[in-house]
């Protein structure tokens, strides 16, 4: 997949993030039935009474549905605009592939062991940016990329104290724990990937 497939891509997510909320948070469009209003109010969080056993599409679906849903706009925007900035430096320097690959199993098994340790449902984008964030922070390390790990590392640590300055500790934080070392286990395995992408 072209760098520029690859950004069209990214920023069609984030679009649809934005609208999915758009839609939820009282501005529903005429055009949108009842079934899908449904649904995106209240069928798209990782539920995990639905883990097993598996009862019906939801139940696989979850595992990615629940990033096109959030709270809140605030949680829509510290979600959005670090994937923004983090996916298509990603995109550039692993390849669209392997960034999808990778926001979306993050998501996934972040999100399956955190509602696994949490016990509670889950919803938001957090799982697959800090999955990311993790790989590029480590992808900084290995490429001696010493600005763009300060500047990885500065973003994290502004996004987190945003969000505990707003919510407190009241936020899945255990999830972007979690999502952070995921991310930073498989830097290694993505290190080689991309180079040729800048030449």
């Amino acid at each position: 997949m072209r760098y520029g497939v690859g950004l069209v891509s990214l920023f069609a997510v984030i679009g649809s993030v934005v609208a999915i909320h758009h839609i939820v948070s009282g501005a529903t469009p005429d055009w949108v039935s009842q079934d899908i209003y449904a649904y995106l109010l209240t069928r798209m969080d990782f539920d995990p009474r639905k883990i097993w056993p598996i009862t019906g599409p939801q139940s696989v679906l979850m595992y990615v549905t629940h990033g096109f849903r959030h709270a809140f706009w605030a949680h829509v925007w510290v979600n959005m605009i670090p994937l923004a900035i983090l996916g298509a430096y990603a995109i550039w320097r692993i390849g669209a592939w392997r960034f999808w690959a990778l926001y979306l199993g993050g998501m996934a098994l972040g999100g399956l062991l955190f509602v696994l340790i949490d016990g509670g449902g889950l919803r938001g984008a957090s799982g697959g940016v800090n999955v990311v964030w993790g790989t590029l922070l480590v992808l900084a390390v290995l490429d001696r990329a010493w600005g763009l790990f300060a500047l990885w590392a500065l973003g994290s640590v502004a996004v987190h104290a945003y969000i505990i300055s707003v919510v407190g500790w009241n936020f899945a934080w255990e999830g972007h724990a979690i999502s952070l070392v995921l991310g930073a286990l498989v830097a290694p395995i993505l290190a080689r990937r991309g180079r040729e992408m800048a030449n």
